[in-house]
């Protein structure tokens, strides 16, 4: 059996916020990631209304689980959005699943973010460890205040028995420049969060921008990987990134092309067929019309765009998370969105999908209360309904 550390999983039990954006006045929004059985759910959605710090919990998120990206930069900057939130204080706890030879191992890592200094914002006792089936607890972060930038670390480090912490950060370290092995087929245990923002989209390539054969800017590994506006330029674009795809050569542009296709255009005269050479770019068809990808609906570039990205980039261990997962769709795309995102958390057991929204139709089509056990979907959600301080929140 093999000495290397593997993750076996890799999982958010618990999100929780004071003095964040709207989340003012000291009481802590906290967002439960577990099911009725405190087991990580594998499909979640966040709900509220407009303005109300849907937005904000998950850039929070995101910026936590960045603290632990290998080689980080010692001069990477602190969000605009905590600087200007001094008092603020995050926590994240996820659950690690880990192995090395014969010992196996499940770690509770609070990552933590706390402005003008202060302890975590749950103290996580053997008890409560127990109920999430953990076997210890390690916090990382810093609490020294938000600077710009700031030097997360581990905190009050283990002393007795193996330190998996260190275990974790170096298989993270390890992880690093790893190359993707199939489209949507992963190999790679190493997590990685792939968050798709409210301003994703696809645009048109620079038309003067010279397009040469290159490997994608973002084709390698990464923690965190947030997906925004594509295709202004070349070596980041999905355009680049298919043609990519075809030059390996190894079946990756096919399955891209048969999991688009069923997915977004099933039951339609509308396809796509590939990449052509000149220009480089991918081609769809739709009753004999060739397209580029940025001339599609908003809708249908959302839902390649997901697709897409998600396939190339996952590994065993991903978070796929989508702010405002409604966005441009019509109520039957909102439909199609969530039967194709049950279909991943059920076929790809390493999965976490969290999205925020406020469609009924969505919710309708979410099904909260309707176990899907069966389906190997734990399901959960969030709705934030206190009062909010929304007079500095500029996003959903």
């Amino acid at each position: 059996m093999s000495d290397s550390l593997q993750i076996l999983s890799f999982q958010p039990v618990a999100l929780r916020v004071a003095d964040l954006g709207p989340f003012q006045g000291g009481a802590v929004e906290v967002v439960d990631f577990t099911d009725d059985d405190d087991q990580p759910c594998n499909l979640y959605m966040l709900l509220s209304g407009n303005g109300r710090g849907k937005t904000t919990l998950f850039e929070g998120l995101v910026y936590l689980v960045g603290l632990l990206q290998p080689q980080r930069p010692a001069d990477t900057p602190t969000p605009r959005w905590l600087l200007d939130n001094r008092r603020a204080r995050l926590q994240l706890d996820v659950r690690v699943s880990m192995r090395r030879g014969l010992a196996t191992h499940t770690l509770l890592l609070s990552i933590l973010a706390n402005g003008e200094g202060g302890d975590e914002l749950e103290f996580w006792d053997s008890e409560k460890l127990e109920n999430v089936g953990c076997g210890s607890w390690a916090r990382f972060g810093y609490t020294e205040g938000h600077r710009a930038p700031v030097s997360p670390k581990a905190l009050y480090p283990t002393t007795e028995g193996p330190d998996w912490q260190a275990e974790l950060h170096r298989a993270l370290g390890d992880a690093v420049d790893g190359q993707p092995s199939g489209f949507e087929d992963p190999v790679a245990l190493a997590p990685t969060v792939l968050f798709f923002t409210a301003n994703r989209d696809i645009m048109p390539t620079n038309g003067d921008e010279r397009r040469r054969l290159a490997m994608p800017d973002d084709w390698g590994w990464s923690l965190v990987r947030r997906i925004d506006q594509e295709g202004g330029v070349w070596f980041s674009s999905p355009d680049n990134l298919l043609v990519w795809m075809a030059w390996l050569d190894d079946g990756r542009l096919e399955r891209a092309q048969a999991l688009i296709n069923e997915r977004v255009f099933k039951g339609r005269p509308k396809f796509l067929q590939g990449v052509r050479k000149t220009p480089p770019e991918a081609i769809v068809v739709n009753e004999g019309q060739e397209h580029r990808l940025d001339q599609l609906s908003s809708g249908e570039r959302a839902m390649v765009q997901l697709v897409l990205r998600l396939g190339a980039h996952m590994t065993r261990n991903t978070w796929l998370i989508v702010d405002e997962v409604d966005l441009h769709l019509h109520p039957r795309w909102e439909h199609r969105m969530m039967r194709i995102l049950k279909e991943l958390a059920s076929a790809q057991p390493g999965l976490t999908i969290l999205v925020t929204s406020q469609s009924r139709e969505l919710l309708q089509a979410f099904a909260y209360h309707l176990p899907e056990t069966g389906r190997g979907l734990r399901k959960g959600g969030h709705f934030i309904e206190r009062d909010l301080d929304t007079t500095d929140e500029e996003e959903a």
